[in-house]
């Protein structure tokens, strides 16, 4: 079985001479090269023959030469040929003098509003041909979008296309890049694969034309994967504060978690991006407050339960002073102070969390709210607090932000805290005093919990690599 030929450059391929490698991905290395017997110039992408041993990748490969000629369009990349040399599967498509999106963003900056517009908008008139043929993309990204030599935009690589009756779906796993995948590529409970996936992803494509960034913000790929699959993406205003409001609601509507919600074709699309750039009215229904309310508290997701539960707190001491007679103002004032602290840290850490900050501002949250905590019961009852029974909902919490060490740092912020209250108690011989026994069984029942929790997210988490590295 022959291998991709090595430089120097050029070298046969069959009927082809290969010039240069322009271009290498999960599923294949593109080349420019000469067809001989044609005298002209292709793309020429070649499966290397370690894939050739994968059934699954050689098929694959054969689906996306069914979906590159299966339709034709001018914002399409036009494939002329394919097939099978010395056990090798290949693939001729039109060589497009120009560069890709990601190369234009990487070298350029942002695009203007009105040419982002432009350019999505042929995206999605191509895409639109793609899905009447019965052709679901799956992986719309900048790096498969180019600009040709006369500005148009052309969408290009069919490796993850999804075929109408193709029998290849979601059976396959996680396909897709990792902040261009519609919720449902990832989590097959949220819809069937469709052509409201691609919708989403050129939703995506909007956003990082105008902001350079995904809708997602994450810090590592599987990261952004979880994000994607529950978390509604942020709005192009909360990025880009200038931006006009139309491609906001654009954007908002090509990235809603429930694909019912998106546009239903592409078209729609097409015709909304196409209504902005003749500064004509958009038809779709810009979100009301309690829509923009829903998605702020799913987007939010850490901050609204803070936000609900500090006032909890300060209004359960509140009732308790003011009803029972037993809260002195001075325990009222400090669980006051405590509560517009804590108040302050969620917003700042809030800001702060995500993308290539890492988890430091989740773990300065976690360790606050677990002194914050140990603040109010030490203030109180000491151990025999009720706000002792918090410490074990803080760790639980902490899961959920799937990361092992965010979940280890809280169960030890909350074990310390809890071990600091023992310590004053029996220091200062209060009257709830407890049997040691009671302490143990407590810091304990603590450590075990934040055990479980990391193994099960660790657990999770190799699955989910797994899974990515199959696409």
């Amino acid at each position: 079985m022959s291998t991709l030929p090595p430089p120097p450059w050029p070298r046969r391929f069959g009927r082809f001479e290969l010039l240069r490698e322009i271009a290498r991905g999960a599923m294949g290395v593109v080349f420019e090269a000469t067809q001989l017997d044609l005298a002209r110039r292709v793309a020429l992408k070649l499966l290397p023959a370690t894939h050739a041993l994968d059934p699954n990748r050689v098929a694959a490969f054969a689906q996306e030469v069914r979906a590159a000629a299966r339709v034709r369009h001018p914002g399409l990349v036009e494939v002329f040929d394919g097939g099978v040399h010395e056990d090798q599967p290949y693939l001729a498509m039109e060589l497009v003098a120009g560069r890709s999106l990601a190369e234009r963003l990487r070298e350029d900056g942002v695009l203007a509003p009105l040419e982002a517009a432009r350019v999505v908008a042929e995206v999605a008139r191509a895409v639109h041909a793609l899905h009447e043929g019965g052709v679901v993309h799956r992986d719309l990204k900048p790096a498969n979008v180019l600009i040709d030599a006369a500005g148009r935009a052309r969408v290009t690589d069919f490796g993850l296309a999804l075929l109408a009756g193709a029998g290849l779906g979601q059976e396959d796993g996680v396909v897709g890049t990792p902040g261009c995948m519609a919720p449902e590529q990832i989590d097959a409970r949220v819809g069937e694969v469709g052509p409201r996936s691609d919708v989403w992803a050129m939703g995506s494509l909007l956003f990082r034309l105008l902001t350079s960034e995904p809708p997602h913000l994450a810090a590592t790929p599987i990261e952004l994967l979880l994000a994607a699959a529950d978390r509604p993406a942020r709005t192009l205003r909360s990025v880009l504060p200038k931006a006009p409001p139309e491609l906001d609601a654009v954007v908002r509507r090509c990235l809603a978690l429930d694909p019912a919600e998106r546009f239903a074709t592409a078209a729609e699309l097409a015709e909304e991006l196409e209504r902005y750039q003749r500064a004509e009215g958009l038809t779709l229904r810009l979100p009301g407050p309690w829509a923009r309310f829903h998605n702020w508290r799913r987007t939010h997701l850490a901050l609204a339960i803070h936000l609900l539960a500090i006032p909890l707190l300060w209004g359960v001491a509140l009732l308790d002073h003011v009803v029972w007679r037993v809260t002195d103002a001075e325990f009222f004032a400090r669980i006051s102070g405590i509560a517009a602290a804590s108040v302050a840290v969620s917003l700042l850490c809030d800001r702060l969390q995500g993308g290539a900050r890492g988890a430091w501002p989740v773990a300065v949250w976690v360790g606050a709210d677990a002194v914050a905590l140990a603040a109010v019961a030490a203030w109180g009852d000491g151990p025999g607090s009720a706000v002792v029974r918090a410490f074990p909902v803080l760790i639980a919490a902490s899961a959920l932000w799937l990361r092992r060490d965010v979940v280890l740092l809280a169960t030890a912020a909350c074990t310390l805290a809890y071990l600091a209250l023992v310590f004053h108690a029996e220091w200062h011989a209060t009257a709830w005093r407890q049997p040691s026994a009671t302490y143990v069984m407590t810091a304990t029942s603590f450590a075990l919990l934040g055990w479980i929790g990391a193994r099960l997210i660790a657990r999770v988490r190799r699955v989910l690599a797994f899974a990515a590295r199959r696409r």
